[in-house]
């Protein structure tokens, strides 16, 4: 039974209109930026193709792109979209009560987690996949220099010799993370019954953690920063990724079932 409920719930939420929607927004988003900072460059008649290798101006995971930048800021709002106040809606229809009825509160509890889990990993990795995909086919797939990787903290083993394994492995840790902040923000839906003011208090919750940490000095604590393939500053190290991401995991697991236990009054 519960495999049949999480099927039905991963469906639900891989496969509706908003999660839909936000693919197809990312992707014109990411080839607006794929043709400022690629198509435009490399059509520069003054530009020397010889120069081009795959380092990380052009991955969109690591190159210059605003994308990248407003898209991971803005992660807490966008992966709440599809599927992360589906709670909210069963609980204003009294369909968790009916599902209560027929699967026992663990399942349903397991079912919802793994499907906003799922549907935040998806969304968050979506456009790098998608860049990692197109650069791999345009350009070689080589490092010639450390110039614009010196910043780099974490993995740096891996440069020059694997980049591409530098990629994938850090593709994984931020999809990890937009999975943690789409469980995370169903928390919200918890304490909140207005879908709009749920749907919000994640992302101005991250503002407000983001400006408190950021005046004691640790920008390094900021999820987003930490998901961040390009490692937009040089105190990020394992510890604090592992760390973030573990407190995140943990405060959510319980929130969602304080929440869900209450809301189901069992």
């Amino acid at each position: 039974m519960f495999i049949r409920f999480l099927g039905i719930e991963l469906k639900k939420a891989l496969f509706n209109r908003v999660f839909a929607s936000i693919i197809l927004l990312l992707s014109i988003c990411f080839f607006i930026d794929f043709y400022f900072n690629f198509l435009k460059v490399i059509n520069d008649p003054w530009y020397d193709k010889k120069a081009m290798y795959f380092s990380f101006n052009y991955y969109i995971g690591t190159g210059p792109s605003q994308f990248r930048i407003i898209f991971l800021l803005l992660l807490p709002l966008i992966v709440c979209m599809p599927y992360a106040l589906s709670h909210l809606n069963d609980r204003k229809i009294n369909y968790q009560l009916f599902l209560l009825t027929r699967i026992s509160f663990w399942k349903y509890y397991l079912g919802k987690m793994i499907a906003v889990f799922c549907s935040g990993i998806l969304i968050t990795v979506y456009p790098f996949i998608l860049s990692f995909i197109i650069i791999n086919i345009l350009m070689p797939i080589r490092i010639t220099n450390l110039t614009n990787v010196e910043g780099l903290v974490v993995l740096r083993s891996l440069l020059p010799e694997h980049p591409l394994k530098y990629m994938v492995i850090y593709m994984v840790i931020t999809g990890l993370f937009g999975g943690i902040i789409a469980v995370f923000t169903m928390c919200t839906s918890m304490l909140i019954n207005h879908k709009f003011i749920a749907m919000i208090f994640p992302f101005l919750l991250s503002l407000i953690y983001g400006f408190i940490v950021e005046t004691f000095g640790k920008p390094n604590y900021e999820p987003h920063i930490l998901a961040d393939p390009s490692q937009p500053i040089v105190t990020i190290t394992w510890n604090c990724i592992i760390g973030v991401g573990v407190v995140m995991f943990i405060i959510s697991i319980i929130g969602n079932y304080v929440g869900m236990k209450k809301h189901a009054r069992i």
